[in-house]
């Protein structure tokens, strides 16, 4: 989570990229600025360079991007195997 610090995304495009809900982001934001002593995400940026927790120069700062899950063609609904009935589910 720290290393999407000093990116230009917002908590929503974070917990897209690494496939966890907003919720998960903001608590882990919050422990984050909690642990550094810090309120705001400039804050939290600045003393974690300053702790050497991330690189000094992020002007052009890396988005690590991980592989995506497969998703079915776009227009094409993903179907699932129909379920056999048997005396226990019907």
């Amino acid at each position: 989570m720290l290393r999407y610090l000093p990116t230009n995304l917002r908590a929503p495009e974070i917990a897209s990229e690494l496939f966890v809900s907003l919720n998960t982001i903001r608590t882990h934001l919050r422990n984050v600025y909690a642990k550094l002593g810090v309120h705001t995400w400039a804050d939290a940026v600045k003393r974690a360079r300053e702790l050497g927790l991330l690189s000094p120069s992020s002007a052009q700062a890396l988005i690590i991007r991980r592989k995506r899950r497969p998703r079915s063609a776009p227009g094409r609904a993903l179907t699932l195997p129909a379920r056999r009935r048997t005396a226990s589910n019907v």
